[in-house]
């Protein structure tokens, strides 16, 4: 297994942003119940539980996904330069 792939949490493919919402939920409550102010940990807390939830959303959007402008015009400019010169994206 890759060092890179440890790093990045790799394994953890699909579930990082919710991982990575509970570890910052969690960080922000212990520290409130061992002697921090509430306050301090306010946005940790609130940051945590916005990412946990950010994640349904973000799965709901990428069922009903429609491209962007950018992703138009980038589809766009790809297919002029394979055209125009005869040469595609990722071959160098």
């Amino acid at each position: 297994m890759k060092l890179s792939y440890l790093i990045t949490a790799g394994f953890l493919k699909g579930y990082r942003t919710e991982v990575l919402g509970f570890l910052l939920f969690f960080e922000g409550f212990v520290l409130w119940i061992f002697g921090g102010s509430f306050i301090e940990q306010y946005p940790s807390i609130i940051s945590g539980l916005a990412l946990m939830t950010l994640k349904a959303a973000i799965n709901d959007i990428k069922q009903d996904y429609k491209p962007s402008l950018i992703d138009m015009l980038k589809n766009r400019l790809e297919d002029f330069v394979e055209r125009k010169y005869g040469f595609k994206k990722g071959n160098s």
